[in-house]
């Protein structure tokens, strides 16, 4: 994080609108510090963690019950619904 004198500097800008900014926009993410930052973006990747194990759930009972109904189906009706591997297709 740089000084209000460094960005002034920097972006050849007057350190009256740099600090008329920083009043402006104090509250903002792209002024917060680095510390609020990195805990941000712990806190963010927890969620990506979170929803991304949520989802594998979601997908792996999916799975599990498309399995249930093609048993099903096959026991009832007596009929090969599952492709057996190398057997070519069916016509």
């Amino acid at each position: 994080m740089i000084t209000e004198v460094e960005a002034s500097r920097q972006y050849y800008m007057s350190i009256n609108t740099i600090k008329s900014w920083v009043r402006r926009y104090a509250g903002s993410t792209f002024f917060a510090k680095k510390n609020d930052n990195m805990n941000t973006k712990i806190i963010c990747e927890d969620d990506i963690v979170i929803k991304l194990e949520k989802a594998l759930h979601e997908a792996q009972l999916k799975i599990s019950s498309l399995e249930t109904l093609i048993d099903l189906t096959e026991q009832e009706y007596k009929f090969d619904i599952r492709n057996k591997f190398g057997g070519g297709q069916l016509k």
